[in-house]
C-alpha cells in the first residue's frame, strides 16, 4: 500500500511494502513463519561449543566442518524442524568425534617423531 510522506512538504505518497503481494500469500511463501512447519518434539541440543573446542584444540581442518554442521542444528531448531535438527546433530557429533580422533592421531605422531 501507500503511506503519506511524513516530514516533507509537497511529497507524494511513498511505497510501503509490495502492493502486488497479499500479506496472506507472503506468509504462505515464507515456510519459516508458517505454523504447519513446526514439528512436535523436543529441541535438539546445540553442539557448537564442542565443535569450536575440538577445532581449536584438536584439528582445525575437520573442526571447521564440525562447526558448520553444528550450526545447522540451531538453524533447524529455529525453524521448528526438530527431527531434522536431531539428524543434523548426529552428523555434527560425528564430525566432532572425527576432529578429536584426527587431533589425537596427529599428537601421537608428533610425540613419536619428537621422542624417537
Amino acid at each position: 500500500g501507500y503511506a503519506p510522506a511524513q516530514g516533507r512538504q509537497g511529497a507524494g505518497p511513498q511505497m510501503v511494502g509490495n502492493p502486488y503481494i497479499n500479506p496472506a500469500q507472503a506468509m504462505q511463501a515464507a515456510p519459516n513463519h508458517h505454523p504447519e512447519s513446526q514439528e512436535p518434539g523436543e529441541v535438539a541440543s546445540d553442539p557448537t561449543i564442542f565443535a569450536v573446542l575440538a577445532c581449536f584444540f584438536c584439528c582445525w581442518c575437520t573442526g571447521i566442518v564440525a562447526i558448520i554442521k553444528s550450526r545447522e542444528v540451531g538453524i533447524e531448531n529455529s525453524k521448528g524442524r526438530y527431527r531434522r535438527a536431531e539428524q543434523r546433530r548426529s552428523t555434527a557429533m560425528t564430525w566432532i568425534w572425527i576432529t578429536l580422533g584426527v587431533g589425537l592421531v596427529c599428537d601421537v605422531i608428533v610425540v613419536i617423531i619428537v621422542y624417537s
